[in-house]
This record gives C-alpha cells, sequence and structure tokens, in this order.
C-alpha cells in the first residue's frame, strides 16, 4: 500500500482540490480511511475506531459507502462531526 501511495501521490496532488477546499495545508491533517469488513462489521472495532479518530484533531476521512452505513446503522456517524 506505501509503495502504491508513493507511485501515485503526485497525480493526486495534481487533481485533487480537496486540502483547498477543507483549508488545510500539508502536514496539518492526518488520512484515514475504514472500509475492511473486520472493521466496520464488527460494532466493537468500529465504536472503539470512532472513538479514536474522535480524540484527534484534523482529520481527514473519506468514506466508503459501506462505512457510511454501518456508520449509521450503530449510531456512530454524528460521533465524527
Amino acid at each position: 500500500m506505501v509503495d502504491t501511495l508513493k507511485q501515485n501521490l503526485k497525480i493526486a496532488e495534481q487533481k485533487s482540490r480537496i486540502l483547498d477546499k477543507l483549508k488545510l495545508e500539508p502536514g496539518e491533517y492526518f488520512l484515514a480511511t475504514i472500509h475492511r469488513a473486520e472493521n466496520t462489521d464488527n460494532y466493537e472495532n468500529l465504536k472503539n475506531i470512532t472513538e479514536a479518530f474522535c480524540e484527534i484533531k484534523r482529520i481527514v476521512l473519506p468514506l466508503h459507502p459501506r462505512t457510511e452505513k454501518k456508520l449509521k446503522e450503530y449510531n456512530l456517524f454524528e460521533k465524527l462531526w
């Protein structure tokens, strides 16, 4: 995964404007994803991840549709915002 990130980082930097939209500079935020079934389909795992994210300031969390569905199903979605 790290190799893929390094390989595509320059492309993403040229195309994505999300940091401008969110008024974030490189190094001022964390990027996280939580879409693997073992994290999203287990209430306790997703709750623990959500609680950890709430303690971190300036986190960018692109949501996979299944992750969003599970966060709402478990009543955890509102905690993130």
